[in-house]
């Protein structure tokens, strides 16, 4: 996959490198490039494990977000190979990481990550701006210097030798590049860094570096620095060694075929790419953050908590949450900012004498599906959300139990398919916090002011 960016693309970088000469791509002094380490991911969602033979075979994470296949001989014996979903810390990462194990495991033979991402990831960025990265003992993120991306199938391949943390990632991207914002208030903008590739697989050196400086033309829905209609962009603070430009909300929503708003941020200059041979120039990239504006709005917070659930032969607790806003524009409304979490189970008490014990959490009975429709009522005022949960493709899987009793095998229930919750939610558009309690659901819908 080629490369666009440098490890050391910042803003602040390319404003200042005006002084700086060419690299002839064997090395990189400059102290002001070296990555920074970041803290280790927790771990979030299910984790798997599967007993991979040294024949070959695959194992895919409980979110179907990941898959690693191993070839023939990869594996020195037969080996359990776990995908454990974790908080990614990596500088442009996408979506979550993922902690494979047994950590530091090295192959005789390369193994492929498959990532799998979403069709809103490729609304932000650009396809060669995509890469795979892992982090290190030190804590340093190094980036892959070649994957391949299936744009069609949105999968992102790497062949890997080693376990550790892993992640896809943005070579550079506008932070933050994408969100929410009302009217008249202001957010700071940013282009981002990306991370060094892997020092085992090639040379240190950036895969691109700025040559004889670069600018910047920021634009919003294709007008440099925006307008009293979409918002605009001046200049910003210069902290921690970046430069940021300020967007500032219209006064009022633009029309729905203009929102979100569409933030570009046009790069350019004489960029080397390392990563071809003969070396290659790029003159340009565009970066994009999309905003969507609204005039008011309402948070939405979801929770489950069943107490007392007999499964197995045990009593168990079961908690979920998730979170939404429900944005106002123009006198429509739209779903943003959705947060869903795995569903927390802890084993209360056993009350006999075989082994209860949980086979798979998964997702759990709150799982917001980001397709909805908002219709907001003037006549009755209240707002009425429809989201996409009986479409069976969003369908969640229940908790998987199991019971081992002595001298028998391990006995599973459970694990069967249902929609999620919510499928539809109303509530009035009033200045108050306001409460609904449904069965062991309970919903909170604040105002934001």
């Amino acid at each position: 996959m080629k490369k666009f960016l440098s490890a050391i693309f910042t803003l602040s970088v390319l404003m200042a490198i005006q002084g700086c000469k060419k690299s002839d791509g064997s090395q990189n002094n400059n102290n002001n490039n070296k990555p920074q380490p970041t803290p280790v991911g927790a771990p979030t969602g299910t984790k798997t494990s599967k007993l991979i033979p040294k024949t070959g075979g695959s194992i895919t994470s409980a979110d179907g977000k990941l898959e690693i296949d191993f070839p023939n001989g990869a594996l020195a014996n037969d080996d359990t190979i776990s995908i454990q979903p974790i908080t990614n810390n990596c500088p442009g990462g996408i979506q979550l990481a993922y902690r494979l194990g047994p950590d530091g495991t090295k192959f005789n033979q390369p193994v492929t990550l498959k990532f799998h991402y979403d069709d809103s990831v490729l609304k932000l960025t650009l396809p060669g701006l995509m890469g795979v990265a892992f982090q290190d003992s030190s804590g340093t993120w190094n980036l892959m210097n070649s994957s391949s991306n299936d744009t069609v199938n949105h999968i992102i391949s790497a062949a890997i030798q080693h376990f550790s943390d892993w992640t896809e990632m943005d070579e550079a991207s506008i932070e933050p590049d994408q969100g929410s914002l009302k009217v008249n208030q202001k957010i700071s903008l940013r282009v981002s860094q990306s991370i060094p590739i892997e020092q085992t697989y090639n040379t240190a050196q950036p895969l691109v570096t700025p040559d004889n400086g670069a600018t910047i033309t920021w634009s919003v829905n294709g007008v440099t620095n925006g307008n009293s209609q979409y918002g605009t962009i001046t200049n910003g603070p210069y902290t921690n060694g970046i430069d940021n430009v300020i967007y500032t909300a219209p006064a009022t929503a633009p029309p729905g075929n203009k929102n979100p708003v569409l933030i570009a941020a046009e790069v350019k200059g004489n960029f080397i790419d390392y990563s071809t041979k003969p070396y290659q120039h790029v003159n340009k990239i565009i970066l994009y953050s999309r905003i969507y504006i609204f005039d008011g709005g309402y948070h939405v917070e979801l929770s489950f908590e069943a107490d007392s659930v007999n499964q197995s032969g045990g009593l168990w607790t079961l908690k979920d949450k998730g979170s939404f806003d429900v944005v106002l524009a123009d006198g429509e409304g739209a779903v943003k900012n959705i947060q869903n979490s795995d569903i927390s189970i802890g084993l209360i008490s056993n009350g006999g004498t075989c082994n209860p014990s949980l086979v798979y959490a998964g997702a759990g009975t709150i799982n917001i599906v980001d397709s909805s429709y908002v219709a907001v009522n003037p006549l009755l005022n209240n707002i009425n959300i429809i989201f996409n949960s009986l479409d069976q493709k969003n369908y969640v899987k229940s908790p998987i139990f199991g019971m081992q009793c002595p001298g028998d095998t391990l006995q599973t229930s459970g694990g069967g398919l249902g929609p999620p919750f919510p499928g539809y939610i109303q509530f009035n558009q009033v200045d108050a916090i306001q409460t609904f309690i449904a069965g062991q659901y309970k919903i909170v819908v604040t105002p934001v002011k």
